[in-house]
């Protein structure tokens, strides 16, 4: 994958978890510690993310860097949500013990 790909995709999906979570980005760059125009940026892939801001966005989006740089489809919240949309009620109870 190229630079400028990576850089667009990984904006997107920073874009799509923060619309997902109903933030807009003054919200999301607080919870950071980025400034907006520095998220903003990001998010039209511009720039690509420094490493402690890659670290910050996987915390506060509750993702993994692999999504965030396309190696991976899935987040890990939105791949539990299909693991248990596969289950019937007696499954997910004994995965809750």
């Amino acid at each position: 994958m190229d630079r400028e790909k990576v850089k667009k995709e990984f904006g997107e999906r920073v874009r799509l978890l923060r619309n997902e979570n109903e933030w807009n980005q003054e919200e999301l760059a607080s919870k950071i510690e980025l400034s907006v125009s520095a998220l903003s940026d990001i998010e039209l892939g511009k720039h690509l993310a420094r490493t402690e801001t890659v670290y910050a966005l996987c915390e506060v989006l509750e993702t993994s860097a692999d999504y965030l740089l396309g190696l991976k489809e899935y987040t890990p919240a939105n791949h539990l949500a299909a693991l248990l949309d596969g289950m019937d009620a007696k499954e997910i109870e004994f995965a809750e013990d």
